[in-house]
């Protein structure tokens, strides 16, 4: 569904923060981190340029992302300092201010 999205095949199959959440699951599942954060990533990006909810990211997105993280880095430091900053992208969406 995303790849036709972006594809342009069938604009009608846009999707939405559910169908994201549940690949970026998907993902981090698989322990995929990277294509997990490129994901969220891709949802950021689309959200701040267009301001279409279907891309926004929710709090669900980041925790998934978080756990995945957790699952893969567990105590590198290096790795907790990038979550950091992506609970702080986290907060500033939510408080709109993106």
């Amino acid at each position: 569904m995303i790849a036709e999205y972006q594809s342009k095949e069938n604009p009608s199959a846009k999707p939405d923060t559910v169908v994201f959440n549940t690949v970026l699951k998907a993902f981090a599942n698989s322990g995929n981190v990277k294509k997990s954060q490129d994901l969220l990533e891709y949802m950021l990006d689309q959200y701040t340029s267009t301001k279409d909810e279907c891309f926004r990211p929710d709090e669900y997105s980041f925790g998934i992302l978080l756990h995945a993280y957790n699952q893969e880095y567990g105590k590198d430091e290096a790795k907790t300092i990038q979550a950091k900053k992506w609970i702080t992208r986290q907060k500033t969406l939510l408080r709109g201010t993106i």
